[in-house]
């Protein structure tokens, strides 16, 4: 200990005399102002970011659905969590760090037999996201209605009568209704496959556009029914249909006589609508002589007036009728003959092409002809095949994320997909340093990699050193809440000074828990090119693109669950070459690695018993932890209190006030002080 103390002492003492470059060591002159000055309490840790820990399940009636994850109801790539597919009577459990701007969580399924979209309100620490028909998202201009009144339509469409083949209740859910299908789940998966969400048939099916006719004929006397599958769409859809004698077959919508409404409201069950998987209705009686043409209505139900009402652009299934949009683009439905149930699928596109995602499932319906012999014409239809999983993981190809690898299946993030955790480093530790945050900032987004149980198979620590603002050569690493026996292997590391002593599987020896060091010399991977060697800090000085990384930490395959990952990584850096001397976030613990010696020296109020880490009496840090796409921090020398108006609100509210403050809002900030701000007016 007296050694370490002299050598300690020594340390100071040679950089108090370094070059007067460095002037930005010192501490501030005065203490009324600034980060010093900063009343903090004790528990608050400095994280610009709020954990949650998600359990997710559904309480609709399938065996499975694939769900995206996003913090915005844009559903943007931007708020995006990532997609799992959740299991009937299982609940998924994640954590995941949000910034605090976000009050909700939206999910989206791409699966049939479940409304697409859900909301749900973030609770505390812990949230619960059960799908059903409350968490439903609605469109808020429509408005509900308790009564079930007996309703009937009729209007006309450009000489076309329109009528209601009976009547209906406030939703529009029809009273003619019979019993309902049973939708089995092999079914749902057959036809999900073959039309999956958001991909366009023109590059999965291409052989299903033929700009022809989806209109049905038959080849002998057939009764036929249509049953409801799934809708996915934004709108309020209503379906009609229409015969015809097929030796005189309209040539325009000028010759259809009438339509006949089936679905009003092809809306699932919820205070905007009232359908539910399953439901069947009797279309009539046909012979060889008839034909059976179908028309959407697109967004035709009306809630105000509980009517189907008269919309432009209606989808029929006879494309040349099609005439709002080019001859290329007309058709608006397909269907498949399911030779082993003996059905046919009707799928819908409800957005007039080109536009739209053109995945023909917005609305989905089979038929079931039944006939004695020679029912419904199938020569012209496309054949359902059946789904593939090609890497034989229990997880079929359209829900699989990686269908040729058995040991992945999902993945999902820690943060939004494009957020960092943004670790920004003072690197004076045990003495205080300048407080502008910026010797080393380093950006890392996690990706976890999961397999179709659940199990965490991957770790991705996608990463950015943005800037090194200290003239210390600092090492970067990541303490895994997990024991290093669990990994198999780590590659993308950047080991180039011959400090760190790995395990075999990668991880660094001598530490219980999974201890990845990234990089063991930021100057190693971006150096100035001028006489000063500090990097992307003085906003004059020559920018240096931050440099990229990508480390993949791969487990023992079913070694653990996504659930045991609920402890965030613990992010520290090692300063100068030395790896005892080891840096972490304010109430992190140190790996096995750290010198304690260096505990309560010069500013440090580190104390293992009290469980006390990494800040000074006053309980200031030398770490900030921000999560966004990019921390824009203090150019070289100022203050982080005086750069950012609400930093101080934050800090001494307990990051209950301004916990955006680092957003560039109006008034939010100091432009002239912010090193990125300054370099874009420079640019």
């Amino acid at each position: 200990m007296k050694r370490f103390l002299f050598l300690y002492i020594l340390a100071i003492f040679f950089y108090s005399c370094q070059k007067h470059n460095e002037v930005s060591y010192n501490e501030p002159k005065n203490l009324s102002e600034g980060f010093l000055s900063l009343e903090v309490p004790n528990n608050f840790n400095f994280e610009a970011y709020r954990k949650v820990t998600l359990n997710i399940n559904f309480a609709y009636d399938v065996q499975h659905t694939t769900v995206g994850i996003y913090a915005d109801s844009s559903f943007s790539s931007g708020s995006y969590l990532g997609e799992i597919v959740l299991k009937k009577n299982t609940t998924y459990t994640t954590t995941v760090s949000l910034p605090e701007k976000y009050k909700r969580l939206y999910t989206k399924s791409s699966s049939f037999g479940t409304p697409m979209c859900h909301e749900f309100d973030i609770r505390a620490n812990t949230s619960y996201l059960t799908l059903n028909e409350h968490h439903k998202i609605n469109d808020p201009i429509e408005t509900s209605s308790s009564s079930r009144n007996a309703n009937t339509n009729t209007f006309n469409f450009n000489g076309i009568i329109t009528a209601s083949k009976g009547s209906y209740d406030s939703l529009g859910v029809p009273h003619y209704l019979t019993t309902p299908d049973t939708i089995h789940q092999d079914l749902m998966d057959d036809i999900n496959s073959y039309l999956p969400n958001e991909v366009s048939v023109l590059e999965h099916s291409p052989h299903l556009i033929t700009n022809g006719s989806s209109d049905i004929t038959f080849d002998g006397p057939c009764d036929l029914w249509i049953t409801f599958v799934h809708e996915g769409a934004g709108w309020k859809n209503s379906l009609c249909y229409y015969t015809y004698d097929i030796r005189n077959p309209p040539s325009s919508t000028a010759d259809i006589d009438s339509l006949h409404i089936l679905f009003p409201n092809i809306t699932y069950s919820g205070v905007d609508g009232g359908l539910h998987q399953g439901d069947k209705i009797f279309i009539g009686s046909y012979n060889a002589t008839t034909a059976i043409g179908f028309a959407l209505i697109p967004n035709g139900w009306q809630s105000y007036n509980q009517q189907v009402g008269n919309k432009p652009n209606i989808k029929f299934s006879n494309s040349t009728f099609n005439t709002f949009t080019d001859q290329n683009n007309r058709q608006h439905m397909v269907t498949i003959w399911d030779e082993q149930r003996d059905i046919m699928f009707l799928g819908i596109e409800d957005w007039s092409r080109p536009s739209g995602d053109k995945d023909f499932n917005d609305l989905l319906f089979y038929l079931t002809p039944e006939a004695q012999e020679n029912g419904v014409n199938t020569a012209e239809m496309s054949l359902l095949t059946e789904v593939e999983d090609s890497d034989n993981d229990g997880s079929p190809d359209h829900m699989d994320q990686y269908p040729n690898d058995p040991n992945k299946a999902y993945h999902s993030y820690i943060q939004l997909e494009d957020d960092y955790f943004n670790y920004s480093f003072e690197d004076l530790w045990p003495e205080k340093g300048d407080y502008d945050f910026n010797d080393l900032v380093v950006g890392v987004k996690y990706k976890k990699i999961l397999d179709s149980n659940y199990n965490l198979k991957q770790i991705e620590m996608e990463g950015k050193l943005f800037c090194i603002g200290g003239y210390r050569h600092n090492g970067f690493g990541v303490e895994l809440p997990f024991n290093n026996t669990l990994v198999e292997s780590v590659t993308g590391q950047i080991l180039d000074q011959n400090i760190v002593v790995l395990n075999a599987n990668g991880t660094e020896s001598g530490n219980n828990n999974a201890t990845i060091i990234l990089f063991e010399d930021a100057y190693s991977l971006m150096q100035s090119v001028d006489d000063d060697d500090l990097v992307n800090v003085r906003p004059f000085s020559t920018y240096i693109e931050p440099y990229e990384f990508n480390v993949v930490v791969t487990f023992t395959s079913g070694a653990l669950e996504n659930s045991d990952f609920v402890d965030l990584p613990n992010a520290f850096i090692f300063i100068d070459g030395d790896r005892g001397r080891e840096l972490h976030l304010p109430g992190y613990t140190p790996t096995s690695k750290v010198n304690e010696d260096y505990f309560k020296q010069g500013d440090d109020n580190t104390d293992p018993s009290k469980n006390n880490f990494y800040k000074t009496t006053n309980n200031h840090p030398w770490g900030i932890v921000v999560v966004a796409p990019e921390f824009e921090y203090p150019k070289e020398e100022s203050d982080i209190t005086k750069v950012f108006n609400h930093f101080r609100s934050w800090v001494e509210s307990g990051g209950n006030s301004y916990p955006n403050w680092f957003d560039d809002e109006n008034g939010y900030r100091k432009s002239d002080e912010v090193y990125q701000e300054i370099k874009r007016i420079n640019d």
